[in-house]
C-alpha cells in the first residue's frame, strides 16, 4: 500500500531569515542558505524499525563563503503535535566551494509528520 505523505515544512535559518516552501514528496531535496556560508540540499526518508519510525535526513553541505569553514549545524525539527527533535552536525573544516555529505536521524519520527525544520549555525 502505497502512503501519501503530504505536509508542510517551513525552513527558517538562524537569525531571523526564514524560508517557507510546501513539499508533497518528503523525500524530493529541499535547498537552504544559511548565513551565505553554507549551501544545503537535504532530503528526508522515513526508516522503518521494529519499535518505531526514524525520519533520517541526508545533507549535502556547500561551503559557499569565501574562506574555511568548519560545517557545525544544529538542526531541529518539530511534528504536528509541537514535539521538538534535535540533531547536530560537525563535520571536517571545508575550503570554498567544497561538498560535504552528511546523514542525521531523528530518532521516533515519521518523516510524513514533520510540519517545520530550524537550521542554526
Amino acid at each position: 500500500m502505497k502512503i501519501l505523505f503530504i505536509f508542510f515544512l517551513l525552513v527558517s535559518c538562524s537569525k531571523d531569515i526564514k524560508v517557507p516552501f510546501i513539499s508533497k514528496d518528503p523525500a524530493k531535496p529541499i535547498n537552504v542558505i544559511i548565513e551565505n556560508e553554507f549551501d544545503i540540499t537535504y532530503s528526508l526518508l522515513t526508516l522503518a524499525r521494529q519499535n518505531n519510525d526514524a525520519c533520517q535526513m541526508s545533507l549535502e553541505i556547500k561551503n559557499i563563503s569565501k574562506e574555511e569553514k568548519r560545517n557545525s549545524l544544529s538542526i531541529e525539527a518539530f511534528s504536528f503535535a509541537d514535539k521538538k527533535y534535535e540533531a547536530f552536525v560537525v563535520e571536517k573544516r571545508s575550503k570554498p566551494n567544497e561538498i560535504v555529505n552528511s546523514n542525521v536521524q531523528f530518532n521516533g519520527i515519521n518523516c510524513g509528520d514533520v510540519r517545520k525544520i530550524n537550521f542554526f549555525k
